[in-house]
């Protein structure tokens, strides 16, 4: 369930809104989705199909990045392992690594946790993502609405 707690969201208040950004997967169209969002105070917004690239913020900048991140430790990790096989003198041929899932979810594991670390230390890069969205924009105006007839008057 979504939960909204003022204090860790740097004391925004519980009448402050905030907006979910979904793709347009059908299971979050939902009416217990929809009602729930609703009732803590939120708006969302739908990225029309095949658009995220556009205007999804985590994908714009923070994916990418994680992608690059993990990508880098998997091959750290397996040149590791070939390279310890080699050293006790197993003939290259002859080298296997275990990819199991029994082998890999703790080393997985400790690599989200290292992932976290380092986007958590990117800032600029979460922020950017928005930038290139267009949300900074939309959230630092005034929004009023426009009277269509201003120009008229």
């Amino acid at each position: 369930m979504l939960q909204r707690n003022a204090k860790s969201l740097n004391s925004l208040t519980t009448m402050q809104k905030a907006m979910l950004i979904f793709d347009v997967f059908k299971g979050q169209k939902t009416d217990r989705v929809h009602n729930t969002i609703a009732n803590n105070n939120c708006v969302s917004v739908f990225v029309p199909a095949n658009m995220t690239n556009y205007f999804q913020p985590l994908d714009l900048t923070v994916n990418g990045a994680a992608k690059q991140f993990l990508k880098g430790k998997f091959q750290e990790w397996y040149a590791t392992e070939i390279a310890s096989q080699v050293n006790e003198g197993v003939d290259v041929y002859s080298i296997d690594i275990s990819t199991k899932l029994s082998v890999m979810k703790p080393i997985h594991a400790r690599w989200l946790a290292g992932l976290y670390d380092h986007i958590r230390n990117k800032p600029d890069l979460i922020r950017k993502g928005f930038e290139m969205a267009g949300i900074v924009e939309a959230v630092n105006k005034e929004l009023e609405p426009e009277d269509p007839f201003e120009d008229l008057v």
